[in-house]
């Protein structure tokens, strides 16, 4: 009995990646499953922190990327150019897909805490990046030359940090690859693996895609204008 109340509790062992994943299919088919009156169920407190825990990060990730646009457009002075940067953001999950898959680590608690690291270390490359493109066309440059030189500029400088970002964190990745982790070196492993198969994956994608982007974006920035001033005249 549980306050009162007869109790059946009802557990199977599985493994632990596969703790919550299967606890949330066992909920879904639950709330499918009609039960007689006077009857209640509910998942175990471990599996209801473990839910409590994703709300809480996937909140965190959102009020991270709200707060990261608010400081580029204050920084930008635009509304339209954060996107652009924003864009990096999601070439580093593409990043952190492959490596979680290729080392079957699975997306847990540890692995979004280097999400949210991640979110602040890749933006840095297209804050670089833009913000001599821009410099470029206040000078004077049209969009085209602007962003090639501001590449051409840039490229050494975003290889440099990405790749000391990568070395700084390898001894924290190469000890879990090869099983050899112990400790709190089991913890570290799969937040470095995030952040460094993203920045990776981010910061190639950033050099290649991010003045399409850009190109895009500054288009849809003219054409707003374009609109907004023939709605005033009208």
């Amino acid at each position: 009995r549980e306050d009162r109340m007869t109790t059946i509790k009802v557990f199977a062992n599985t493994e632990r990646s596969a703790i919550f994943p299967v606890g949330k299919e066992m909920r879904n088919r639950m709330l499918k499953q009609p039960l007689p009156s006077g009857y209640s169920w509910q998942m175990d407190r471990s599996f209801r922190r473990m839910a409590q825990e994703q709300k809480d990060d996937d909140f965190t990730m959102v009020f991270a990327a709200v707060l990261i646009y608010m400081i580029m457009a204050a920084l930008f002075e635009s509304y339209i150019h954060p996107f652009t940067i924003m864009f990096s953001i999601t070439f580093a999950f593409t990043g952190v897909a492959v490596g979680l898959y290729t080392f079957n680590v699975n997306l847990d608690n540890n692995t979004s805490y280097g999400l949210l690291i991640l979110f602040g270390i890749v933006v840095n490359n297209g804050i670089v990046l833009v913000d001599h493109i821009n410099r470029y066309r206040r000078q004077g440059y049209n969009r085209h030359e602007a962003i090639i030189q501001g590449g051409q500029d840039r490229l050494r400088p975003i290889l440099m940090t990405a790749i000391t970002t990568v070395l700084g964190l390898a001894p924290l990745v190469v000890p879990m690859i090869y099983g050899t982790a112990e400790g709190t070196a089991r913890l570290w492993g799969p937040m470095g693996l995030v952040v460094i198969s993203g920045l990776m994956a981010s910061t190639i994608l950033t050099l290649i895609l991010l003045p399409t982007v850009y190109s895009l974006m500054d288009d849809l920035g003219q054409y707003i204008k374009r609109l907004s001033a023939s709605v005033q005249t009208t």
